[in-house]
């Protein structure tokens, strides 16, 4: 099957002219290299009074990919079905499926994923019938997106490895949240953490270790692509040898090309490949009153930034006065109850901080750094290799 060329959907395209698309209030404009053409729109803001509700989802389409047509389709039909809907978020689209985070009012987002897994001719096919929706309802306005991108992929994650190397039919054992709860506790098992290394770093799969359970390891990526790297070294294939790997991620699906890619890699060293269904988000949701094995806070790419399990609408926002005058009694040596379950630390002055105001990189290995809000003003519009002052820099 003729795939989608890489000046329609690869991301190799550098050019940065603005065109208008066929939705008049939208426009074709780039997202940078990796993005160079994307279908953007502005989405009225929810009103205060008005709750949001998230949707999370991914799909890969079975038994084989979408043809070059029927992905553009798919677009349009997306385009113009959360145009008339209000829905703003990201949707990354191609050829072997969906992935996206939106959001709107509860009542149009559930319009929405019907229709999407709907029959013609209101609904797009039979392609999306079977998507497993993640809805996070009754979130406070401000949890919305502001705009709405469309964005052309020629593959839902991007690990550089394709079907041939890693074929998502081979992948890993799905286990729900409580089967997953229990396999952590098993013996000769352990626990590979396929997000990047500034999501680890404010939560994670610790809890099961204070029980003798599963030992925890964090690849330290910085993009998906350094998960084949890391796999592809004598001392990983060794440290998983003879064991059950279990892997996770937010969502889902970063664990599908990652676990097929194991399998294939090292299928026949190892006591079988599981990952978790639905991901952390799942996870929460199952276990919302201990977060069971979890410890810290879920990093998302939504406007909660970073989720408890007791707190569904995340960390993010302005940064309130009570967190300021927290942050700053910590600061002089007073303890605060609300720290004792912050993983995370201010890369500046140290103090316990779980949040990436601003979303500052160190220029030399591209990772997010924490950094409290009083030093968000002093480095105002500056990306400067911090972490590697404090050797703390991923490999590069």
């Amino acid at each position: 099957m003729k795939r989608l060329s890489s000046s329609t959907i690869s991301g190799q395209n550098k050019s940065k002219k603005v065109k208008t698309s066929s939705s008049s209030s939208s426009s074709t404009r780039s997202l940078g290299s990796w993005f160079p053409t994307a279908t953007t729109r502005k989405v009225p803001l929810l009103k205060p009074d008005q709750k949001c509700t998230i949707l999370l989802f991914y799909h890969y389409v079975r038994p084989s990919e979408m043809s070059i047509r029927r992905t553009e389709e798919l677009k349009t039909f997306l385009d113009r079905l959360t145009n008339n809907l209000q829905i703003g978020g990201r949707i990354r689209y191609a050829q072997e499926g969906l992935n996206c985070t939106l959001s709107g009012t509860k009542e149009n987002i559930r319009t929405f994923s019907s229709k999407l897994s709907g029959s013609k001719p209101s609904g797009f096919g039979s392609e999306f019938a079977d998507v497993d929706y993640k809805f996070i309802d009754n979130l406070p306005h401000d949890r919305s997106f502001k705009d709405l991108r469309l964005i052309p992929v020629k593959e839902l994650v991007f690990y550089g490895v394709g079907e041939s190397s890693a074929p998502l039919a081979k992948g890993g054992i799905h286990l729900r949240p409580k089967e997953y709860h229990k396999k952590m506790q098993e013996k000769d098992t352990v626990i590979v953490d396929v997000r990047n290394s500034y999501e680890a770093e404010i939560g994670k799969f610790i809890g099961q270790e204070e029980e003798g359970g599963a030992e925890y390891i964090d690849p330290k990526m910085r993009k998906s692509t350094d998960f084949k790297n890391w796999l592809d070294k004598p001392e990983t294939q060794e440290k998983l040898k003879g064991k059950q790997v279990l892997l996770y991620c937010t969502g889902g699906v970063r664990c599908e090309r990652a676990s097929a890619l194991v399998n294939h890699k090292i299928g026949e060293e190892i006591k079988g490949v599981y990952q978790l269904h639905g991901g952390v988000e799942k996870y929460m949701q199952e276990f919302k009153e201990t977060g069971g094995y979890w410890r810290g806070l879920n990093y998302v790419f939504d406007k909660r930034e970073g989720v408890g399990s007791k707190n569904i609408a995340g960390v993010g926002g302005v940064v309130s006065k009570k967190t300021k005058k927290l942050r700053k009694e910590k600061k002089n040596g007073m303890d605060t109850d609300n720290d004792s379950e912050i993983l995370g630390r201010c890369c500046v002055c140290n103090v316990k901080w779980e949040r990436y105001v601003g979303k500052k990189k160190c220029y030399t290995c591209g990772k997010l750094f924490k950094i409290v809000f009083v030093f968000k003003y002093i480095f105002i519009g500056i990306n400067f290799s911090f972490c590697l002052l404090r050797s703390a820099c991923i490999d590069v």
